[in-house]
């Protein structure tokens, strides 16, 4: 997963100029190794989180996801997802990610295969009810 966020800190400096209020978006569509469960995976984000706790990232948000329904139910096990607030803050939390003594050991411990990753800019066009 570290080598993934390698090449996600080069796409963010090109990105860095993108419009005003774009939040970016990552997915991994992942598909657990062999005698792997997603209870491996959720002890792999307790190691990780403790990792992002303590390089300071503090406003990145992250999700596992597992399919309801889909055309394909065979494509992934899981996405993971991950969202900062703005590319300045995504930059400041890989960098720290990649530069963190704990990554490696934390990603040595991956459950899973993620062939599919993408970055997305979000704009969001409509928020919750203030009622």
């Amino acid at each position: 997963m570290k080598k993934l966020m390698g090449s996600l800190f080069g796409l963010m400096l090109l990105l860095s100029n993108t419009a005003v209020a774009q939040t970016p978006v990552e997915f991994y569509g992942c598909k657990l190794d062999e005698g792997k469960s997603m209870s491996d995976v959720m002890e792999y984000v307790e190691k990780w989180n403790e990792v992002m706790n303590g390089i300071g990232a503090d406003q990145h948000q992250a999700w596992i996801m597992r399919p309801q329904f889909s055309s394909d139910m065979n494509s992934w096990d899981f996405m993971w997802v991950g969202a900062w607030s703005d590319y300045d803050v995504m930059g400041k939390d890989l960098k720290n990610y990649l530069a963190s003594n704990d990554a490696p050991e934390v990603d040595a411990t991956w459950p899973a295969d993620c062939e599919m990753h993408t970055l997305w800019a979000s704009q969001q066009i409509r928020g919750p009810s203030q009622q």
